[in-house]
């Protein structure tokens, strides 16, 4: 008996559906595509639930007549494809002819449609893959297409969709790049009955401007590059503009938007040593080339694309971008802001006062102070978590826009004088430098800073590294997280709120997290169509770091998969709050400054590793070095 038998079509076209209805954001994009290869001036875009229970998309395009509508739903069935050689050079957004037979097949949809020039329209209906007879009705010129009840017949993939917040924020993404790739045409958006955002006409620069804001739209530079066989339009960011990620590069080939790792690194590399490590530009890039050089058939979603030629489009990509950057005045004249005070006092109990910027901090012998030697003045710091800005610890009660105070004396006396035995201290030696011992008291021994970045402090068996900048946001982060699950977390009112342009998929997160970010003392308020008001912020970090927060952690958790409890969640905004708030990688501190820093991490049992999982210290043993001079 015949082991092998052909799947039945209801079966084969749910099978199919899935390589190209993901979520209800893959309807929106497959149907924005037909209404955008149909030659359409206006595209209405209309969600409810996350587009879980209904999404329709409305176009004035060129429409079908009744004879079309039954193969609309057909698979494979497509007027954008005519012989084999058409696959080799293809001009349109969508093309397989296999996007409403698989939206058909898992949801109840119907098309409605009326060519330009007839009188009448015609609609169809497909539900769970079963066809109906078309029938004449009055219509607009062009298209409507309505989805409702997505997965409806296919439970088991409408149970492993997100929260609508979710997918109503992936949805205003895709939305988002259509209008950024086509401002030429007019979009509007509505999320349960309400307008996400509204975009006559324009220009790309007011595109850009409209989603992101006027200032990153007023900070980019142009970009453009032509050749007859590749047109690069774009814009890129000054290198004093960063993200926390590459979720603000955006990439367009043809009018499509795609994802290319040459490309990225290519726009990435450009920015070589103008950056902070671990930060990335923004940068939209227009591509426009012969279809025929380009592969758009090479993945379902026609996200990733395969190119003839990678490395010669590398080339072009880094030298048009490279190029703009080094011949524009303001990179050569870029300057670092002037840094703002850190500290209080908190081993003498005074305010730190105005200084300069000095660059190391002398071995300070028992009572005697060492002055601090100032650092050349364009000597920029780089934060290893990419800001350029430093920002107080969790016992700051402000800052300001002044330099950090001068150095001042540090004495035996600022030490802590409980300190804990060192019996299991001297036991530890060996070959491979060992981390210091939980008893080690970290501001019991001399200590220096470093290129502003590392504190070095010297232990029983040798000499300790640390990571300023990661120690401390390991400090914020476990203080933080106790206050939080004591519910007694430190919060500071704003005298005038602090307004937040966000894009509107940020504003979709904004609005899921509002409640869970007030319990964490950052209290925002949605105002207006595309900004919050920061009400308030915890006590410990800047208004502006605030705004900070908000960007890297809706980037952060756009990009990645989203933690499913709400204590994870809790966790990672914590993370990045603590990581904001923190002294900076590049930042001048004083002595006292830092003995309050070291004498702090005692009390954080699992201070070996920031938030984030990097070592916050390394330690290097005396006996490893004597082997290394040949001593021993």
């Amino acid at each position: 008996m015949s082991k092998i038998h052909v799947l039945e079509p209801a079966i084969a076209n749910k099978i199919a559906a899935g390589e190209v209805v993901e979520r209800p954001g893959s309807v929106v994009k497959e149907l924005v595509e037909n209404s955008m290869d149909a030659g359409s001036a206006r595209i209405d875009v209309e969600i409810e639930e996350g587009g879980k229970n209904l999404i329709r998309v409305t176009d004035d395009g060129v429409g079908m007549d009744i004879g079309d509508l039954p193969l609309a739903f057909a698979s494979h069935a497509t007027s954008k494809l005519e012989k084999p050689e058409d696959l080799f050079a293809i001009s349109t957004l969508g093309f397989r002819g296999e996007a409403l037979a698989s939206i058909g097949s898992v949801s109840q949809a119907r098309i409605v449609s009326r060519p330009r020039g007839q009188e009448t329209g015609a609609e169809i209906e497909c539900r769970g893959g079963e066809i109906g007879e078309p029938r004449v009705c009055g219509a607009s010129p062009g298209t409507l297409v309505e989805v409702r009840h997505l997965f409806t017949n296919v439970p088991v993939r409408r149970k492993f969709l997100k929260s609508t917040a979710s997918e109503t924020a992936a949805i205003t993404e895709m939305m988002t790049r259509m209008a950024l790739a086509f401002p030429g045409v007019h979009f509007r958006f509505l999320s349960n009955g309400k307008e996400v955002f509204h975009c006559p006409p324009s220009d790309r620069l007011e595109r850009v401007r409209h989603f992101y804001g006027k200032e990153l739209a007023d900070s980019l530079l142009l970009l453009e590059s032509r050749s007859p066989e590749l047109h690069l339009e774009g814009y890129a960011s000054l290198p004093a503009l960063h993200r926390a990620n590459r979720a603000w590069q955006l990439l367009f080939l043809n009018g499509r938007f795609i994802q290319d790792r040459s490309i990225s690194h290519a726009m990435n590399e450009a920015y070589r040593g103008l950056l902070p490590e671990g930060r990335f530009p923004v940068l939209f890039l227009f591509l426009e080339m012969d279809p025929a050089e380009v592969d758009v058939n090479a993945h379902p979603t026609k996200i990733e694309v395969r190119f003839r030629n990678t490395w010669s489009l590398y080339g072009r990509v880094l030298s048009a971008v490279r190029h703009r950057l080094l011949s524009e005045e303001k990179v050569a004249a870029l300057r670092v802001d002037p840094q703002p005070a850190l500290f209080l006092d908190t081993v003498g109990g005074g305010a730190t006062e105005g200084r300069s910027n000095p660059s190391t901090l002398a071995f300070p012998p028992p009572g005697v102070a060492r002055p601090t030697t100032a650092a050349p003045p364009d000597a920029p710091p780089a934060d290893g978590t990419g800001s350029a800005r430093p920002a107080g610890p969790a016992d700051a009660a402000a800052a300001s826009d002044r330099p950090p105070a001068s150095g001042g004396p540090t004495s035996r006396r600022d030490f802590p004088s409980d300190r804990p035995p060192r019996g299991r201290e001297a036991a530890q030696a060996g070959p491979e430098p060992p981390s210091p011992p939980q008893d080690w008291d970290p501001s019991a021994g001399p200590f220096l800073q470093i290129h502003n970045s590392y504190i070095v402090v010297q232990s029983p068996e040798g000499f300790v590294v640390i990571d300023q900048h990661a120690l401390h946001e390991r400090i914020l982060y476990s203080e933080l997280l106790e206050k939080v699950r004591a519910k007694r977390m430190d919060t500071q009112p704003l005298l005038l709120p602090e307004p937040v342009e966000l894009t509107p998929k940020e504003l979709a997160l904004a609005r899921e997290l509002t409640a869970t970010l007030r319990e964490l003392g950052l209290e925002i308020e949605e105002f207006g169509p595309r900004s919050v008001l920061i009400q308030s912020v915890p006590s410990f970090l800047e208004s502006a770091r605030a705004a900070h927060v908000l960007h890297d952690l809706f980037s952060e958790l756009s990009e990645g998969e989203r933690p499913r409890s709400l204590e994870k969640l809790r966790e990672r905004i914590l993370a990045t709050m603590a990581c904001k708030g923190a002294i900076k990688f590049g930042q001048a501190l004083k002595p006292d400054e830092i003995a309050s820093l070291l004498q702090r991490s005692r009390q954080i049992p699992e201070s070996i590793a920031c938030a984030h999982g990097r070592p916050t210290r390394l330690a290097v043993n005396l006996k490893e070095l004597d082997r290394q001079f040949g001593r021993k």
